[in-house]
C-alpha cells in the first residue's frame, strides 16, 4: 500500500495543474492538415506496429478552428510523451520542415532522432521548431484574439 501511495505521490507531483493550455496555430487552415498532424504525433508515440488490434484510436490532438477568419489551432497537452523506439517519424517531420530552412530541417531531425534514440519523455510544444514559435499560444491569448466566443 505504501508503494502505491508514493508512486500516485509522484505522478501527482508531476503534473503541473497550474499550466494554461496552449495550442499550435497552423499556418495553413486546413482541417485535413490538423487531423494528419494529429495522426502524425499519435504515429510518432504509438506506431501502428505496435497497437492492439482492437486498440481504434488514430489520432492524437484536437484543434479548434476561429469563429471568424478560419484559422485553425491544435491543442498542445502538457503531457510528456515518448517517441517510440519503432516509430517512423518521416511523416510528422515532413509536416513540421514545409516551412524550414535546410539547416533548421536538419536540426529538427537531430532533435527527433535523440528523443526517439533515448526515449526521453518530451512534450509536443518541445518538437515543434523555434521557428513556429508566435503560433505557440496560450487560452488567454487565443481568447483576447477572438478564438472562444464569450458573452
Amino acid at each position: 500500500m505504501k508503494k502505491l501511495l508514493t508512486y500516485i505521490t509522484l505522478i501527482l507531483a508531476s503534473i503541473n495543474l497550474h499550466a494554461e493550455p496552449k495550442y499550435f496555430i497552423l499556418t495553413v487552415s486546413s482541417e485535413t492538415l490538423a487531423r494528419e498532424y494529429s495522426i502524425a504525433f499519435w504515429d510518432a508515440i504509438m506506431p501502428p506496429v505496435v497497437r492492439d488490434a482492437d486498440n481504434v484510436t488514430s489520432q492524437l490532438l484536437g484543434w479548434i478552428v476561429h469563429p471568424v477568419d478560419g484559422r485553425i489551432a491544435l491543442e498542445l497537452p502538457e503531457t510528456t510523451w515518448r517517441i517510440h523506439p519503432q516509430a517512423d517519424t518521416s511523416t510528422i517531420l515532413a509536416l513540421l520542415s514545409s516551412e524550414l530552412t535546410p539547416a533548421e530541417q536538419f536540426t529538427l531531425q537531430q532533435t527527433f532522432t535523440t528523443y526517439q534514440q533515448n526515449a526521453t519523455p518530451v512534450t509536443l510544444e518541445q518538437l515543434i521548431p523555434s521557428t513556429f514559435a508566435p503560433n505557440i499560444q496560450t487560452t488567454t491569448q487565443l481568447t483576447t484574439d477572438g478564438w472562444f466566443i464569450t458573452n
